[in-house]
């Protein structure tokens, strides 16, 4: 699977492999946290034979995404470099996830998801994610009529 980011003049994009991590299951779980709390997760990817961490922290209302990539497994710090990085609100960001998570779901059946992927779309997790998301959504507008 590819996985690609764009923000402003940034890109980043890498083919990731389905194993050893379930990266995918990972990251939306790690979105639908953040959207409710705040602290750090590590989303880790295998490219075969590099590997990439999509670290998101959340402080208040606020999320950073830095991208790292390793050149093994065995993940050194001494050779890993920073190759994205991208601030928003929690809304923002895990929206745009939410996005384009949303558009290889329905793609899911026409693109072979489970058997290039080799596992099923985590669809309880993207469940989990849609939820949070409309309550953070309900949530900021109720808290714009109180101010009003």
């Amino acid at each position: 699977m590819s996985v690609g980011l764009r923000a402003g003049e940034q890109k980043f994009v890498a083919a990731v492999a389905h194993k050893p991590y379930d990266s995918l299951r990972d990251l939306l779980v790690a979105l639908t946290t953040l959207l409710t709390s705040d602290g750090e997760h590590v989303v880790k990817w295998n490219c075969e034979p590099d590997e990439l961490d999509f670290n998101l922290t959340a402080d208040a209302e606020r999320v950073r995404l830095d991208v790292v990539h390793y050149l093994s497994h065995r993940r050194s710090r001494r050779t890993s470099q920073q190759v994205f990085t991208i601030a928003g609100t929690k809304l923002d960001i895990c929206g745009v996830f939410w996005k384009a998570l949303r558009e290889l779901h329905r793609d899911i059946e026409t693109d072979d998801f489970a058997g290039n992927w080799r596992r099923a779309f985590p669809e309880t997790e993207m469940q989990d994610l849609t939820k949070a998301i409309r309550a953070r959504k309900h949530e900021m507008k109720l808290g714009t009529r109180q101010q009003g």
